[in-house]
């Protein structure tokens, strides 16, 4: 009876109560439904958004704290160069190898860190700076010093000569001026010059980026996991367990050398120089500075010309004539003015090799020099001090006679004046990387910046 009762009830109410609110009711909960959903999409959206925009405001900021972290790197290198006031350039050096001041150097929330390509060991990093006067220059290097380094061959030496060959525009040529020719006045090039930069030998169609680079293209002189997987993830490598550093760790266009001797004095040109400047300014005996004037009838094209003690006096020198006083030099007094002494006037000469730093197999470019001497070149300057602090200490080598001197004279030097710079900042707080390279010239005045790249990892 009470559960019809219920019922009855029920149906009453339902019969009794308007359709419309009933609606209006149904409609207004699945608004409410609605709004809650949609604003819970929002607040989510708004929240994913704000997380987004913070993670792009903190990585454009660690971007810019990077680069600038890169370029704090730069500077300090330029610091330890300008503080150097040795009077050669090698090993010992504080712009060398000082992992104190370019090893993950802490700067506010980021640190730098400077590296060199020293050919160590394929995990060793070096820290450091390079010397480009280490290098051989493409733009003064003979044929057979180009071929004789690793990976070359006669087609990629006829391409660089080719091109060095034909891109001579500042000969008169035209009388307006060039991008070139302003280029080199401004960076005071000498006007044969050709190559502007070393990676222009990319260019070349010879020459692609595997030549160029080889197994490390980011120049960091190691053998990172990428460089040794083969194919799987770029650059393409042999997956041999060693680091191919490609042409770029072998050449340089920057390398040259003041025709000064170590305390900044012009050399004195023993061709032209007059009997009393060889004997005041090099402190030679009389019979010494005899000897020189009675042998220079020919112009002399070496500083090694004075060692050739077998050599007759030639006559007509309107002088002594090959008279009885002239005594050739000893190799003691050749080693103490070596430095002293020059066969040309020009002030910049570019192209030298520095014997300090060069490697063995820039050195193995030189006339002569095989690998086995190469070894005893680099031996013997780490023994010493301060490495080599003049050409003519090549003579005390094994191996090295007066013959083979005589060829790489005039190719070799003990300083530098222009330096690869390759700093890589990092953001401490989300690990963004910015590297910057910079190929400076301490020979000027303030410093000169001759090339300047900069890249994000």
């Amino acid at each position: 009876y009470f559960r019809r009762k219920d019922n009855l009830m029920e149906v009453l109410v339902s019969a009794l109560s308007p359709r419309p609110v009933r609606r209006r009711a149904a409609m207004a909960l699945v608004l409410v439904l609605w709004v809650l959903v949609i604003l819970t999409v929002l607040i989510v959206a708004m929240a994913q958004n704000t997380r987004l925009e913070n993670a792009i405001r903190m990585a454009a900021g660690d971007r810019v704290t990077a680069r600038w972290a890169a370029r704090a790197g730069i500077h300090q290198g330029l610091g330890l160069l300008r503080q150097d006031g040795g009077t050669t350039d090698g090993l010992y050096d504080s712009w060398y190898e000082n992992p104190g001041r370019f090893q993950e150097v802490p700067l506010f929330s980021a640190s730098f860190t400077v590296l060199a390509d020293r050919f160590k060991l394929n995990h060793e990093f070096s820290y450091g700076l390079e010397d480009e006067a280490a290098k051989v220059n493409l733009n003064t290097a003979g044929r057979e010093a180009i071929l004789a380094l690793p990976e070359m061959n006669e087609t990629i030496v006829a391409a660089i000569l080719a091109w060095r060959n034909t891109r001579r525009v500042s000969g008169g040529e035209t009388d307006s001026p060039t991008i070139q020719t302003i280029v080199e006045s401004a960076l005071q090039i000498p006007s044969l010059t050709s190559f502007l930069t070393i990676r222009e030998a990319g260019l070349l169609p010879e020459v692609n980026r595997k030549i160029l680079y080889g197994e490390d293209t980011n120049r960091n002189g190691v053998l990172d996991t990428n460089e040794n997987d083969g194919d799987r993830m770029d650059p393409p490598d042999n997956e041999d367990g060693r680091l191919d550093r490609g042409l770029l760790a072998y050449v340089t266009v920057y390398s040259y050398d003041w025709n000064r001797d170590g305390r900044g004095r012009r050399r004195i040109n023993i061709n032209t120089a007059p009997l009393a400047v060889l004997e005041t300014e090099l402190e030679l005996s009389y019979p010494h500075a005899l000897w020189i004037l009675e042998n220079r009838v020919v112009k002399m094209k070496s500083i090694a010309s004075l060692l050739m003690v077998d050599k007759a006096p030639e006559q007509g020198t309107g002088l002594a004539g090959g008279s009885e006083e002239a005594e050739p030099l000893d190799l003691q007094t050749f080693r103490r003015i070596a430095d002293r002494i020059t066969v040309t006037d020009e002030d910049r000469i570019p192209g030298r090799i520095n014997i300090n730093t060069a490697g063995k197999a820039v050195l193995q470019t030189l006339p002569g020099i095989t690998e086995p001497l190469a070894i005893n070149i680099v031996e013997a300057r780490t023994a010493l001090s301060e490495g080599y602090t003049s050409i003519a200490e090549l003579l005390l080598v094994p191996g090295i006679t007066i013959d083979l001197f005589m060829d790489i004279a005039e190719l070799i030097t003990v300083r530098s004046n222009v330096f690869t710079i390759r700093s890589c900042g990092r953001a401490e707080r989300t690990g963004i990387q910015h590297t910057v390279e910079a190929v400076v010239d301490r020979g000027q005045d303030p410093p000169m910046v001759l090339y300047w790249k900069e890249c994000d990892y």
